[in-house]
């Protein structure tokens, strides 16, 4: 190939025409066919170092082959790889004997079946196939949870156009605050469904003493506490949670929600010095103190009740200096989840879903 000249000549940047992501995609299509011209296409199966290739059709699918490798061979770079998520070491003295991995049934919540009857624009025929696709399940939600507690690939893939426990808050008072144009709520779309990945010694801390805080729950409160995967609904499968915990009964029956804190001040600061630092706790005329209504922590804990269909949340705030805790007991707000869940689905069919159209994604 000919060598080209690597170099441009500097205009006005002011003369410069401003162009959009459309008008960019318009510029590219014009000057493809012509750069196409200048070569040709070879397949790869002509390529001399390409052997002939061998037709192999597959009995199962490529998610039940990865997780049947990844429990054949648990200690595999796989099968950490994909515990990523909760890729911790625990101390010596710290067992996990008392968390359960264990079958249990959901029964959906009514608010959900109010919710899935609830009133919103009718998807146009690019949006109804992206949800038909990428968001309506294809599986049981028992066998969702099975798998994302085990591979953390499956947990991201399945949650990701999904409106989550972590992230609800966010869209709720963003959309409440004030009228926002397409145009922002296009970019708060893509950095929704395509957010961008980032660890900090807050989020390494969070993951490192999380499982610590559910045994010491489990051992010093004397309950059977489980962990799920990734909790869904046929009604509302553009919903999800990932719980802490889950308390059962005797009959393997959920009875209450875990959610575990372990903010990094608490590195450095005891349970009673903590809890008087952190914004998202408010105290109350009686000298206890409970999770602030305004603050996400609250809409993440409503949003997994919910999901869970119970009526009690264990909110635990963890101190790693002195290896204690504090129990935040928060009950099921109904008026405030039917809000919030309302408000989500307008938010989620006629302010996100579109952007998943725009940015090309292929439907299969």
């Amino acid at each position: 190939m000919l060598p080209c000249c690597n170099y441009l000549a500097r205009n006005s940047l002011d003369e410069i025409d401003t162009l959009s992501s459309t008008d960019i995609r318009c510029q590219w299509t014009k000057l493809r066919e012509p750069s196409l011209e200048q070569f040709k296409p070879v397949p790869i199966s002509k390529f001399c170092c390409v052997g002939n290739s061998i037709d192999c059709t597959l009995s199962q699918s490529k998610t039940s082959i990865r997780s049947a490798l990844i429990s054949a061979a648990p200690y595999s770079a796989i099968a950490l790889h994909s515990k990523g998520r909760k890729s911790f070491e625990l101390s010596s003295d710290v067992s996990s004997a008392e968390i359960h991995d264990e079958p249990f049934q959901i029964i959906s919540n009514q608010l959900l079946d109010l919710i899935s009857e609830y009133s919103v624009l009718n998807l146009g025929d690019c949006c109804q196939k992206v949800y038909d696709c990428k968001v309506a399940l294809k599986m049981p939600p028992s066998k969702i949870r099975n798998l994302s507690l085990n591979d953390n690939s499956f947990w991201h893939q399945i949650r990701q156009f999904k409106i989550t426990g972590s992230r609800c808050h966010s869209l709720y008072t963003y959309y409440m605050s004030s009228n926002k144009s397409d145009e922002k709520w296009s970019k708060k779309a893509s950095s929704y469904f395509w957010p961008k990945s980032f660890s900090n010694k807050f989020v390494k801390h969070g993951i490192k003493y999380e499982q610590v805080a559910r045994v010491l729950y489990a051992e010093t409160t004397k309950q059977k506490v489980i962990q799920s995967g990734f909790v869904v609904h046929y009604q509302t499968p553009w919903l999800g949670y990932s719980p802490d915990g889950i308390v059962l009964d005797g009959s393997n029956v959920p009875i209450k929600l875990l959610e575990i804190k372990c903010p990094y001040l608490g590195s450095s600061k005891s349970v009673p010095e903590l809890i008087n630092d952190l914004k998202y706790i408010i105290k109350n005329s009686d000298g206890s103190f409970s999770l602030n209504k305004r603050d996400a922590y609250y809409a993440q804990v409503q949003l997994g009740l919910v999901m869970l269909n119970l009526e009690t949340c264990d909110f635990v705030i963890y101190s790693s200096l002195e290896h204690k805790y504090i129990i935040l007991k928060t009950d099921f707000d109904y008026e405030y989840c039917k809000k919030m869940l309302c408000t989500l689905k307008i938010i989620y069919f006629e302010k996100l879903i579109h952007d998943i159209c725009n940015m090309d994604i292929v439907v299969q």
